[in-house]
């Protein structure tokens, strides 16, 4: 079915805008208005490992030289803040679903992460627990990588039982690096008889990167597995408390 183009609030300022909108997928190209997308998604420089905002030249972040993650590129799309973050939990929460197709957009038209999602074998999202989801009764990331791979010409395919999780971790946000370190220790594993990832080039795929620690998690999991390379890609990262 063709998009209808008719007015809706924008999920930031209010204002009416015109957008499109797909009826029978419950989908809207994006549920903000342009000003608002230029204002809060403003292309940044970006480290290219850890995705933490960077100073115009600099690629690497000092941690990142310091001690560089076990992936090889990593990219974000947003800061996770303001207006971010609402709409993200919004998201996740499965209240409102619809907000999938303008996150993807986002990531499509962002060049750091449309140059990581398009050169890869296969994609790889983080998964959930089956009480989370059944709790949830919506799995964010399977829906982000649907979207995803629609806005793309010729998308890698989406190896979406690669990743199974061992357990359920306690809450990351209220942990600092160490205790994440310690909390996502043994939380994933490769899916037995499912997908041979020997020689593949992947791109791990969240809605959040916090401090990378899951991230961290499955990337390990999968070069363990035979990955060739293994990068990262976020929605939205974390900025660090200092700024």
């Amino acid at each position: 079915m063709s998009p209808l183009t008719l007015p809706n609030p924008c999920r930031i300022c209010g204002c009416w805008y015109l957008v499109r909108v797909w009826p029978g997928r419950g989908r809207i190209d994006r549920a903000w208005c342009a000003p608002c997308e230029a204002s809060f998604a403003r292309p940044t420089n970006r480290c290219k490992q850890c995705s933490l905002r960077t100073a115009p030249g600099i690629t690497h972040c000092a941690d990142c030289q310091q001690t560089a993650p076990n992936w090889s590129l990593g990219a974000a799309a947003v800061d996770y803040a303001y207006p971010w973050s609402a709409l993200i939990s919004a998201y996740k929460s499965g209240t409102d679903v619809g907000l999938g197709h303008g996150f993807a957009r986002l990531m499509t038209h962002n060049a750091g992460t449309r140059a990581i999602l398009t050169n890869a074998d296969g994609w790889v999202g983080i998964p959930l627990t089956p009480a989370k989801l059944a709790r949830r009764g919506f799995h964010q990331i399977h829906d982000l990588m649907n979207q995803l791979q629609q806005q793309l010409k010729r998308p890698p395919r989406i190896l979406h039982s690669a990743l199974e999780p061992l357990r359920h971790a306690s809450a990351q946000k209220t942990l600092n690096l160490r205790e994440r370190m310690g909390n996502i220790h043994n939380l994933f594993a490769t899916t037995k008889g499912t997908h041979d990832l020997r020689g593949l080039h992947l791109v791990v795929i969240d809605d959040v990167s916090t401090t990378g620690a899951t991230l961290h998690a499955a990337t390990a999991v999968l070069l363990k597995a035979g990955a060739a390379s293994v990068n990262v890609v976020a929605f939205a990262r974390t900025p660090k408390p200092d700024g």
